[in-house]
């Protein structure tokens, strides 16, 4: 119907605009339902595909750069590749060329740059990033690689473990009692005193992440295994529309590996969000004659 169509170009639009690389995760569903969906449903799946993707480069192409708003920094993409680099330098620095330095020179401001890697976090190397050679850059890590490429799996399971199983618990929130950072004060940010609301705040945090059996819900990486398993058994039962929900949260857990920290629970909040209604749908699978 038109108001189904109007219901998925508006959340489609909303989740392209309101959630970063949130188009990476709308296009593939939308491609995956027009597959799976025949006449007229499928005219309505690849309609509402083509109005979400021309409203995004609308926007971000035009209506953005209209307003001053500047596109997102490449770094916050390929950050992994940074890790990979900082880790290789750290441990094999008398196989780092003189070529390969001064690349690395001219991409990150200088050597030393790699000294501030944190296996958790990709923001001590990332922010020193500045684009001026990226094809010369590209070429070296892949170099480096292939002399060395259990070096870039460290390094991409030490940022992205929290992700992959249940063991870093975290809330996604910013509550604590202490002082923000130096540079976040700097921008203006600060905490709201509300009284006691801070310390409830911060009491809910500690009990979410130290229950014993509570702090597995806060953990990112139990819902990549719940994603894993309900997709699993969607495909052992035939159910192609099972899987082509889960479409967007196999891509957030993807993305998810490759953001700037190990465990954060804002990133996966996404696949936390949904799982009860996919748990919800796994229960209907069992139940009989039930179309779903």
């Amino acid at each position: 119907t038109l108001k189904m169509l109007v219901c998925i170009c508006l959340s489609g639009i909303a989740m392209a605009l309101l959630r970063n690389n949130g188009i990476y995760v709308i296009l593939p569903t939308l491609i995956a339902s027009g597959i799976y969906l025949k006449n007229v449903e499928r005219k309505r799946i690849l309609t509402s595909l083509a109005i979400v993707f021309v409203v995004y480069e609308l926007v971000v192409k035009a209506i953005y750069p209209a307003m001053g708003i500047g596109k997102t920094s490449i770094a916050e993409t390929i950050g992994f590749m940074f890790q990979a680099t900082a880790r290789y330098v750290q441990e094999y620095p008398d196989e780092v060329t003189d070529y390969e330095k001064e690349v690395l020179i001219q991409n990150f401001q200088h050597m030393d740059t790699f000294q501030n890697y944190d296996p958790r976090i990709v923001d001590p190397v990332k922010i020193y990033y500045n684009h001026t050679d990226f094809g010369s850059y590209v070429k070296i890590w892949l170099n480096m690689f292939l002399k060395h490429p259990t070096v870039y799996v460290e390094s991409y399971l030490n940022s992205s473990y929290g992700y992959m199983a249940p063991v870093s618990t975290d809330i996604g929130a910013y509550v604590m009692l202490s002082e923000y950072d130096p540079y976040l004060k700097d921008l203006g940010i600060s905490h709201i005193d509300n009284g006691n609301l801070n310390y409830i705040a911060v009491w809910l945090w500690h009990l979410s992440t130290g229950l014993p059996v509570l702090k597995y819900l806060a953990s990112p990486g139990l819902y990549t295994w719940l994603s894993l398993i309900a997709l699993w058994l969607f495909a052992k039962n035939k159910r192609s529309v099972g899987v082509i929900l889960l479409i967007p949260n196999i891509i957030n857990i993807l993305v998810c590996t490759a953001s700037p920290l190990a465990d954060a629970m804002r990133y996966a909040l996404p696949a936390v969000a949904v799982m009860p209604l996919i748990i919800g749908w796994l229960y209907l699978l069992q139940t009989p004659k039930q179309d779903i």
